[in-house]
């Protein structure tokens, strides 16, 4: 894929905006296209090293698996010169890069993995690692302008179903279980609501920030899970809710075909262990 192709057929068509526009137009479609390399979190050190320096060229793309180091250096670094933007890359000291630079004088950070903007884009949320140090720049009005966002981010439905689940528990609207099924179905059901999750990444933090913020800490007593993989590193994660008379199990998997997160029988997940190399328990 010519990836700087699309970048400028979209911003040939906006001529109207300025370079804090488009600096924000790139970061948002390099995180709505390029996911986080999961694998880099199981691998020896020697494919660690590959996956962490392998190059990207945005006129062929072929692979839209990144981490820090390759995001930084061949995806938005580039597309910052693109714009006529020359920054700069920074670390933490500890194997963590990111991109620094300026507009007007203002310094912007831009770090896509440290809080996985990669996916909170897709979900059309707000993000975490684009930092403008200036106070004059309302970033929601830029994102509006840009269409990244027609009216609020994902969060404030988020919030608003939260505080909903909230209320249900202190009323006792619903038994603990009958609950706690009705929030991991919502989950599944916002999951499915945003096309952009593509990779496994992507999906189990999605999933995982959804359970923050609707499971309480009875909740998370009941939820157990194990994550799996396989020989060509399709992941697995196993959700096991620990009701009163019952175990239900809810599956994220990743095949050759996409992601999915599901209910599954306990013959369902017998299976996929089978088929699947046992990692760890988390």
């Amino acid at each position: 894929m010519d990836f700087l192709e699309i970048i400028h057929k979209e911003l040939d068509t906006h001529p109207e905006w300025d370079l804090w526009m488009k600096a924000r137009y790139l970061y948002w479609k390099s995180c709505e296209y390029f996911s986080y390399d999961y694998r880099v979190h199981y691998v020896d050190s020697t494919l660690k090293d590959k996956i962490k320096n392998r190059t990207i060229d945005l006129t062929n793309v072929d692979h839209f698996e990144v981490v820090c180091s390759s995001w930084s250096r061949y995806v938005y670094l580039p597309l910052l010169q693109e714009i006529g933007i020359s920054g700069e890359l920074r670390g933490n000291g500890r194997g963590h890069e990111f991109v620094e630079f300026t507009i007007d004088s203002d310094p912007i950070t831009a770090d896509a993995c440290i809080a996985s903007d990669l996916a909170r884009v897709k979900m059309k949320n707000n993000t975490v690692g684009y930092i403008l140090k200036t106070k004059s720049i309302d970033l929601s009005d830029i994102d509006q302008m840009i269409s990244y966002i027609q009216d609020d981010y994902s969060s404030v439905d988020i919030e608003k179903q939260q505080k909903k689940f909230d209320t249900d528990w202190l009323s006792q609207s619903s038994t603990s279980d009958d609950l706690l099924i009705e929030k991991i179905y919502v989950i599944k059901e916002m999951v499915e609501e945003w096309p952009l999750l593509s990779r496994y990444a992507d999906y189990y933090y999605v999933v995982e920030y959804l359970m923050l913020k609707f499971l309480n800490s009875f909740d998370e007593q009941r939820v157990s899970k194990q994550e799996i993989y396989d020989d060509n590193w399709n992941f697995t994660t196993i959700y096991t809710l620990n009701l009163i008379e019952q175990q239900l199990y809810f599956l994220l998997t990743e095949t050759d075909h996409g992601c999915q997160f599901y209910e599954a029988t306990e013959y369902d997940v017998s299976n996929t262990i089978k088929t699947y190399r046992k990692k760890r328990r988390i």
